[in-house]
């Protein structure tokens, strides 16, 4: 239930994902998504990046999902990351006209310019480190 409820989030944030994504059943979901982190990160390292990036989890939600949708190109790998990039600012940008985030004390937990940080170093690492997820199935499909 709990990437249903993350996918309702997402399209409340009006976060751009693949249209297979919206119609895909719950268990399905359920299969792709293996929380925030690559799979080769043992299980209790992920659950607090998880808890770290938690702000961020429909984003993660999407991006782990079309990991197996897109082709297995170098520019889609591009786009993938852009799209979680641009999913988590439509967040930040969401949260922060509702007031929820803080824009006036940066060594607060919920400032603007923290949550920005953080979006901006999973961003980045994902571009470092995803490469070899993002292209594992092609390989394992020869």
């Amino acid at each position: 239930m709990h990437v249903i409820d993350l996918r309702i989030a997402a399209k409340a944030y009006c976060m751009n994902a693949l249209p297979m994504f919206w119609t895909m059943n719950e268990v399905k979901l359920e299969e792709e998504y293996n929380g925030i982190g690559p799979e080769w990160m043992p299980e209790k390292y992920r659950d607090k990046v998880t808890e770290y990036f938690e702000f961020q989890e429909e984003a993660c939600l999407i991006h782990d999902v079309e990991n197996n949708l897109r082709p297995k190109t170098e520019s889609e790998f591009k786009a993938w990351n852009k799209r979680l990039y641009s999913n988590m600012k439509l967040k930040i940008k969401s949260e922060a006209t509702k007031g929820n985030l803080c824009y006036w004390r940066f060594w607060h937990k919920d400032s603007v310019a923290r949550t920005k940080l953080r979006a901006r170093f999973l961003y980045r690492m994902c571009r470092r480190y995803g490469k070899s997820a993002f292209f594992k199935k092609e390989e394992g499909s020869n």
